[in-house]
């Protein structure tokens, strides 16, 4: 984030409660299940955020996904189209802008 401002020439105020926020308080929980019954069920991904996330998003197969957050929670139910291992970007919308969290790895299994 920092970058991103001196990048465009804004001037940048340090915040140390947003940066100790930004580093590990922003997604408080996540879970998931690693492994999903078929292709035609969906892998639902549950989060407990803070109140400055205001969206999370996955991206998984050329596909995305958005969920608003509500009371300091969201879900996503990301889609597959086909079996095998597939992976998900999650990134979540605070402070005006789009910030990585991580990617993590489904498999899918046949039917």
């Amino acid at each position: 984030s920092y970058y991103n401002h001196i990048q465009k020439g804004e001037l940048y105020t340090f915040d140390a409660k947003k940066a100790v926020e930004n580093r590990s308080l922003m997604v408080a929980k996540f879970n998931f299940s690693k492994t999903i019954s078929s292709a035609d069920k969906t892998a639902e991904l549950n989060f407990t955020l803070n109140e400055r996330v205001e969206k999370v998003r996955a991206v998984a197969e050329g596909r995305t996904v958005t969920a608003n957050a509500a009371d300091k929670t969201a879900k996503l139910d990301v889609p597959f189209s086909s079996v095998g291992t597939k992976n998900i970007e999650i990134s979540y919308f605070a402070d005006g802008e789009w910030h990585s969290y991580r990617n993590v790895s489904v498999f899918v299994r046949e039917k």
